[in-house]
């Protein structure tokens, strides 16, 4: 079980990984567009700084949040 809880863990770094990439493309492609119209747009790097611990901290409380189901669930509804 614990090994099934590492990777669930894991998983959810991943998943708030990828989620910061796919924000960072999107984010990168409203700055093209916007400059595109001559519209001015900043991006402090603290506020920068401040999105990506936030976002990181939210995707391993939900990896944690989910072991609380897994704990309760049955190993034969794991193979389902």
């Amino acid at each position: 079980m614990r090994s099934l809880s590492l990777i669930v863990l894991e998983l959810s770094v991943w998943v708030g990984v990828a989620g910061l990439i796919a924000t960072a493309v999107f984010t990168f492609g409203i700055y093209l567009l916007a400059t595109r119209f001559n519209m001015p747009m900043g991006f402090p790097l603290p506020w920068v700084i401040t999105v990506v611990i936030l976002l990181s901290i939210i995707s391993v409380l939900s990896g944690l949040f989910s072991l609380g189901v897994l704990k309760k669930s049955q190993p034969a509804d794991l193979l389902r």
